[in-house]
């Protein structure tokens, strides 16, 4: 029996930064034309995006997001305490106590939502950073999935310790971030290379796109995280890619060249698997619909 394998693309929306930082935009003008570049070319290949936006992204840009959103797109909230504006954050999320966090989640969420007129119901957080209060905290602020783990990577001063954290979505333990559990907020991870080699201190190979050329640096990613999945026995297989509003996805050839390759290798895989590109959102659905046929079948 073929396999569904579920492909999910997104794209952390940041705020411009005039430190020239590698992974922001300068201006909100190059924000809007790589998001528009990214969401673009994903559809005309046949595949669905799910942007993570900050708030201060809804705010400046909330024309083009409604126009994408619901086209294959779904808008989720992308949450970098520092950079909200007239923070008093300065660090990573998940350095910050369960009502500090509450705080920082609820004002961007309600921005979020006064923006763009939706409430967000994806959530991912800069640096991948959270603690073990963060998925209740989530859900109990009406949150029902995310990608906030990159497994393997281990960075304790961001509180981003993603040690032997699952590889697959999965539901999550309220009260341990690494450990499957009941609690119903699907966690869908970035695609990492766990095992085998770290780069620097604290990081692994991860599934971004402006990362490399597909044949060095993603293929072998996703070479081994299916391997591994295989390895595993994971009965839900996803694989999830990132990148930034940086990227200039309408005129730089040599990432758009990656981005088509790898969306070339991933549909050659039908060979072995049904290929299911889908958002966050409908990812959820697809998980719930799976497992309650298979209980059905069990029972």
């Amino acid at each position: 029996i073929m396999e569904d394998l579920y492909v999910v693309f997104t794209m952390e929306c940041r705020v411009p930064s005039l430190k020239a930082q590698f992974d922001a935009p300068q201006t909100w003008e190059q924000s809007a034309r790589s998001i528009d570049g990214f969401c673009t070319l994903m559809l005309n290949n046949g595949f669905a995006v799910t942007l993570l936006a900050s708030p201060e992204c809804a705010e400046e840009q909330s024309p083009l997001l409604e126009e994408f959103w619901g086209k294959r797109v779904e808008v989720g909230l992308y949450v970098d305490p520092p950079s909200i504006r007239g923070s008093k954050y300065k660090r990573d999320l998940g350095t910050y106590g369960v009502d500090e966090q509450r705080d920082i989640i609820e004002e961007s969420m309600h921005r979020f939502a006064d923006a763009l007129g939706r409430r967000p119901r994806s959530f991912r957080a800069a640096q991948f950073s959270a603690s073990d209060a963060t998925y209740q905290l989530l859900y109990s602020l009406g949150f029902t999935q995310g990608s906030l783990s990159s497994p393997g990577r281990n960075l304790p001063r961001r509180s981003a310790v993603w040690v032997d954290a699952p590889n697959f979505p999965h539901y999550v333990d309220p009260s341990n971030r690494l450990k499957v559990g009941s609690l119903e907020f699907l966690e869908i991870p970035l695609s990492t290379m766990r095992e085998g080699r770290t780069l620097y201190a604290g990081m692994v190979p991860e599934l971004v796109i402006e990362s490399g050329d597909f044949e060095s640096v993603h293929k072998p990613i996703i070479d081994a995280l299916l391997a591994s999945l295989e390895s595993e026995g994971a009965e839900f297989k996803a694989i999830c890619a990132t990148t930034s509003n940086h990227v200039d996805y309408r005129s730089d050839t040599k990432v758009v060249k990656s981005v088509e390759t790898m969306i070339n290798y991933l549909q050659n895989l039908e060979d072995r698997y049904r290929i299911i590109p889908t958002t966050m959102i409908t990812l959820h659905e697809r998980y719930r619909e799976y497992y309650l046929e298979k209980s059905r079948a069990d029972g």
